[in-house]
């Protein structure tokens, strides 16, 4: 397993002091190669489980494992830097700096790790290459369309070879055309890399092309949907199951 969380627990209070339970004894798995989305209705939890397993907010109680590494045994700085090498995420709204070129943007996590420069070179090229971003490479974020600026994200969040990518509504802000893309090119970079991926998403297209769809309810996991077949068939199942769980 790439992934496995057990009995995860997080709580809010609000200012008044009222409890509300986001995540309630949430224990699921994702395998090596696996793309799995999480969907659910607005509350349900899962931004808070996937920001959770991710690092971005501390959940109560529970445990994650990441490639056989738990995570709650790591210092902050040891979980940064475990991260940075194994863990992408990618971000609905992009979190490009308009300050740098696409190709600078890609090569970040390359210069936070200081490997040389040509090194880093030939890896963003590469990359580029993958992702259809050749064209783009000396402009900057604000010059490209919303599916390229993605597009750019998910190099971001592959170029260290990660073994696992986070995305919360990677499609959200994108057309059904430039959604189409961007799966499409998630999909390669699965085929190709073996990258595992766990995303949160509202969009039954978006989730069709996943291996298997988790349904959160009131922080629970409620159902579970596995592609058998192409992917036309399991977007009817999702479509299925949804008008049951999502309201």
């Amino acid at each position: 397993m790439i992934l496995e969380a057990k009995e995860l627990r997080k709580t809010y209070k609000s200012s008044k002091n009222v409890e509300t339970i986001a995540l309630d004894g949430i224990t699921f798995d994702v395998k090596k190669g696996e793309m799995v989305a999480i969907m659910g209705s607005s509350g349900s939890g899962k931004t808070t489980l996937i920001n959770s397993i991710a690092g971005l907010l501390k959940f109560d109680s529970g445990r994650v494992d990441i490639d056989g590494n738990n995570i709650l045994e790591m210092s902050k700085d040891q979980f940064a830097t475990f991260r940075r090498k194994n863990v992408g995420i990618v971000f609905q709204n992009y979190n490009l700096l308009d300050c740098l070129t696409v190709a600078e943007n890609i090569k970040v996590p390359l210069i936070l790790e200081k490997e040389a420069e040509d090194e880093m070179d030939m890896k963003v090229k590469n990359i580029a290459q993958i992702m259809g971003l050749e064209s783009v490479m000396d402009k900057y974020p604000y010059e490209i369309s919303g599916g390229q600026q993605q597009r750019v994200g998910i190099c971001r969040a592959i170029i260290n070879n990660a073994k696992l990518i986070f995305a919360d509504e990677p499609t959200g802000n994108l057309d059904s055309k430039s959604t189409k893309n961007v799966m499409e090119y998630f999909s390669k970079v699965n085929n190709e890399f073996g990258t595992s991926l766990l995303m949160v998403t509202h969009d039954p297209v978006t989730a069709s092309y996943c291996h298997r769809v988790i349904y959160l309810q009131d922080g629970k996991i409620v159902a579970e949907v596995k592609r058998d077949g192409d992917r036309t068939a399991f977007y009817e199942s999702i479509i299925e199951t949804q008008k049951e769980y999502i309201k």
